[in-house]
């Protein structure tokens, strides 16, 4: 190997290596403050559903944080609860996608985003994660997000997105989230 290839090689590893550690959060909420943006719960209720549960913010020994838990049912054409909250459209300009904090009871959940395109109710763009017992970050590029119907556009732009939500979803479980940070990431 000669010196331009050995320092071609070297830089590449280095880019590589150093997008998820160099990658700039924007983060929406910080729960160990005192004040920070409210998030919202809801079930599907709102549509003749049976799923229950809450949203509320614990704290532990060390820290303070959201957690969503409760019954997911898919009787009476139901299937979810979420928390959610809006997002400012000015903090979303060039992200690269969404990152959580998070543990839970190794149970897959979602984050859902809505965007000036998603009128209807059960319109959103969905990406999936597992929540296993221990703090662990997750980032889904945007990319990954998949739009739930066919009139929406394929891929979600970061200029439309309006609000973010964690959601259980879609088949009958006992849901148990706790969600330490959120937010969005820049590449």
């Amino acid at each position: 190997m000669n010196k331009r290839q050995f320092l071609c090689t070297a830089v590449l590893s280095t880019v590589l290596s150093v997008p998820y550690a160099m990658a700039e959060k924007i983060l929406l909420n910080d729960f160990q403050k005192a004040e920070f943006e409210p998030w919202e719960f809801v079930t599907d209720q709102v549509m003749g559903g049976v799923s229950t549960g809450s949203a509320s913010i614990e704290t532990d020994s060390e820290q303070r944080y959201l957690h969503l838990k409760g019954l997911v049912s898919t009787e009476n054409n139901g299937g979810f609860i979420q928390t959610r909250r809006s997002v400012p459209a000015e903090s979303v300009r060039g992200v690269s996608g969404v990152y959580v904090i998070v543990k839970g009871n190794g149970e897959e959940y979602f984050i859902h985003l809505r965007s000036k395109w998603t009128v209807l109710p059960w319109q959103y763009y969905q990406a999936a994660f597992s929540a296993s017992g221990e703090w662990q970050e997750i980032r889904m590029p945007l990319g990954e997000f998949k739009a739930s119907g066919w009139m929406l556009p394929r891929k979600i732009s970061p200029t439309d997105i309006r609000s973010i939500g964690i959601v259980a979803f879609g088949r009958d479980y006992s849901a148990d989230v706790s969600i330490k940070e959120a937010g969005f990431y820049k590449d």
